[in-house]
């Protein structure tokens, strides 16, 4: 699987979000980040399934806010 970026974020229930920046409509959530990392590879897996090709990833900048 292409290396894609993408956004994690906290929910105010408890748990991640995640967004892929290169495909549209790609997210996952996770109670813990280990939870999330798998359920992202997993939508992943099935967006590029699903959409029949596989974009090249952007070369985006990693950024991290602090809390």
């Amino acid at each position: 699987m292409m290396p894609y970026m993408f956004t994690v974020y906290p929910t105010p229930e408890g748990g991640f979000l995640a967004a892929v920046l290169d495909l549209p409509g790609c997210y996952a959530q996770g109670e813990t980040l280990e939870e999330l990392w798998e359920n992202i590879q997993e939508a992943v897996e099935t967006w590029l399934w699903s959409h029949g090709a596989a974009p090249e990833p952007s070369h985006w900048k990693a950024e991290r806010e602090e809390p």
